[in-house]
C-alpha cells in the first residue's frame, strides 16, 4: 500500500475503521475494515491506482450498485473521503478470502464442490449479463468465499474492468488478465460470452490443478468436447475458442448445470438461433432478452444432429429423432438404440448407425438398412468405450448421399445409396477429423490435432488439401460465407498462447 494509505486518520468516510490490506490491483487497493456504527466486517476499495481516480470510481460504482445478487459481492456504501483525497467503494467483506488464496493453501475442490462453484458464479454472471453488464476479468482473485476459506457460498467481485454492453454489440477495448482472457478479446470482439471462456479457464485450473497453456487446453477439449456429459465436457464447451461453440449464454450454462448429471449439447441454426439441450429439454436463446425459452422435451435426448445452415433444430434421442419447428415432431422412432450422424430437412434424409447397420431414413420414417463391414479404425474407436454413445457427424450431399465421419478418426466414409445397396467409399484425411463444415456448395473437412490444422474439400476425385496451419486445430475457424479465406485465426498467438 502507498505511504499515504498507511498514514492517519484510521477511518474512512467517518465510520469505517481500517485494518490490513487484502488486495491490490491496477485500479486500487482493497483494505479490510470494520463499520464503527454496526460492527460489520467490510472491505474498502481505494481508487488510488487509476490515472483517472474519479472516472474509474464512477464507472465501477455504476455497475456495483446496479447488481444485487447473493453471489455478487454487495456494494453497501460509496463516497469521496476528503481526508484521504480518494474515492472509495465499501463492500460486505468475504470472510473466506479469494479462490486464489484457497488454491495457494492447497484447498482442492472435488467435482461436487467445483460443480457448486460453477453454479453460483454462473448465476452471478447471468444476473450481470441480464443487466447488460460484462465483467471482463473473471479469475480466481475475483471469486470470493463468503464464509470460510475454500468453501461455498461463492461470490463474484471486482467489476472495475466491467462495461455496460447493448445487446448484440461487441467491446473493442482490451481488458482482463493474461491467461484468462477469451481469444476474441485480443481480436477486438468481446461480449458476454467472453466471461464464459474466462470461467472455463478457472474451472479447468480447478479440475486439472493447472491453468495450462493453449496446447494443453486444446488437448483437453479434443478429449472431452462433444461427449455432452460430466464436468469435463462442460468445461470443454466453455473453453471453445469460437464463441459460437460455447453455451449460448450464461443463462444456458445455468440450465446445463441444473440438468447435470444429465447430458447437454449446443447448436445454432441458419437464422442465428442459439440452442441448448439440457437433459431432455430443448431451449432456445431469445435474442431480445438473452433468456432461454423452453421449446419442448425429447425423451432420453442425446444431441443435436441438424446441419447448422438449416433453419430447423433436430434432436436425436436414444430411440427417436425429433424436429422442433415449432413444436416437437417425431421424424423417426425405433425399438432399438440408435446413433445418428446427421439429419437434413433440405435433403429429406437422416443417416444413422444402429446394431451394426447403416440406416438411411426419409423424414416420413421409411428406412433402408444395410449391414456393412465398418473400417477397422471405426470399429476400434466405437469399441473403445461402450458405456458412452458414439459421437458421430455428417453432411448430406443429396437425398441419397452423405459424407459420414467419426470425430477423432482420420477415415471418413462417402455413403451412396445405389440400386442394389449401399456403397461406402473410404476417404483418408491427413489428421483426425475435428469437424465437417458446409460453405455454400462446398463440403469442407476440418481436421488436425494439438500441433496442426488442415482444411480439405470434398471433390469428385476425393479430398483436396486447401490449407495447413501449424496451430492447434481448434484455434482456427472456417468462415461460413463464400469466397472467404480458407481458415481464419480464432486466437492471437504469442509464445504459444493467446495474450
Amino acid at each position: 500500500m502507498d505511504e499515504e494509505l498507511r498514514a492517519p486518520p484510521p477511518t474512512v468516510l467517518g465510520r469505517y475503521v481500517l485494518g490490513e490490506r487484502l488486495a491490490a490491483g491496477s485500479l486500487g487497493t482493497v483494505v479490510a475494515a470494520t463499520d464503527a456504527r454496526t460492527g460489520r466486517a467490510v472491505a474498502v476499495k481505494f481508487f488510488d491506482g487509476a490515472s483517472d481516480n474519479y472516472g474509474a470510481w464512477v464507472d465501477e460504482m455504476r455497475l456495483a450498485v446496479r447488481l444485487a445478487h447473493p453471489h455478487i459481492a454487495a456494494c453497501i456504501d460509496a463516497g469521496h473521503d476528503d481526508a484521504w483525497g480518494l474515492s472509495v467503494l465499501v463492500f460486505a467483506r468475504a470472510m473466506g478470502g479469494s479462490l486464489r488464496r484457497a488454491l495457494a493453501s492447497r484447498r482442492d475442490l472435488d467435482p461436487p464442490a467445483l460443480h457448486r462453484l460453477l453454479v453460483e458464479i454462473a448465476a452471478a454472471l447471468a444476473h450481470a449479463h441480464a443487466h447488460g453488464i460484462v465483467h471482463r476479468d473473471v479469475k480466481p482473485e475475483n471469486i470470493l468465499a463468503l464464509e470460510r476459506l475454500g468453501e461455498p457460498p461463492w461470490a463474484l467481485t471486482d467489476f472495475g474492468a466491467g462495461r455496460f454492453l447493448p445487446r448484440g454489440a461487441a467491446l473493442r477495448s482490451l481488458a482482463g488478465s493474461t491467461g484468462y482472457i477469451a481469444p476474441e478479446v485480443t481480436l477486438g470482439a468481446a461480449d458476454a460470452s467472453s466471461d464464459l471462456y474466462s470461467l472455463g479457464v478457472v474451472a479447468f485450473e480447478l479440475y486439472t490443478g493447472d491453468r495450462g497453456d493453449l496446447a494443453t487446453r486444446t488437448e483437453f477439449r479434443l478429449r472431452h468436447c462433444g461427449h455432452g456429459e460430466g464436468l469435463a465436457a462442460l468445461i470443454a464447451c466453455l473453453l471453445a475458442p469460437d464463441p459460437g461453440d460455447r453455451f449460448p449464454s450464461s443463462a444456458a450454462l445455468v440450465a446445463a448445470l441444473a440438468a447435470a448429471p444429465a447430458g447437454f449439447d449446443v447448436a445454432r441454426t441458419l437464422d442465428g438461433g442459439a440452442y441448448l439441450l439440457a437433459g431432455d429439454e430443448v431451449l432456445r436463446r431469445c435474442p431480445e432478452t438473452g433468456r432461454m425459452r423452453a421449446l419442448g422435451r425429447v425423451p432420453r435426448a442425446r444431441r443435436f444432429i441438424h446441419e447448422p445452415d438449416e433453419d430447423a433444430v433436430i434432436v436425436a434421442g436414444d430411440r427417436r429423432v425429433v424436429c422442433l419447428d415449432p413444436r416437437p415432431t417425431t421424424l423417426l422412432a425405433s425399438d432399438e438404440s440408435l446413433a445418428a450422424f446427421v439429419a437434413s430437412r433440405r435433403h429429406a434424409a437422416i443417416w444413422l448407425l444402429q446394431s451394426g447397420q447403416v440406416v438411411r431414413s426419409d423424414l416420413a420414417g421409411e428406412c433402408q438398412r444395410w449391414r456393412v463391414e465398418l473400417p477397422m479404425q471405426w470399429r476400434a474407436a466405437l469399441d473403445r468405450d461402450r458405456r458412452t454413445p458414439p459421437v458421430l457427424t455428417g453432411l448430406t450431399i443429396s437425398h441419397d448421399q452423405a459424407l459420414l465421419g467419426l470425430p477423432g478418426c482420420a477415415l471418413l466414409l462417402l455413403a451412396t445409396r445405389m440400386a442394389n445397396g449401399l456403397e461406402l467409399a473410404p476417404l483418408h484425411a491427413p489428421a483426425p477429423l475435428y469437424a465437417l463444415r458446409r460453405r455454400g456448395p462446398e463440403l469442407l473437412i476440418h481436421c488436425g490435432d494439438v500441433g496442426s490444422a488442415s482444411l480439405l474439400r470434398l471433390e469428385a476425385a476425393g479430398l483436396r488439401l486447401l490449407e495447413h496451419r501449424s496451430l492447434p486445430v481448434d484455434c482456427v475457424g472456417v468462415p461460413a460465407w463464400p469466397h472467404a479465406p480458407q481458415f481464419t485465426a480464432l486466437v492471437q498467438t504469442a509464445g504459444g498462447d493467446h495474450v
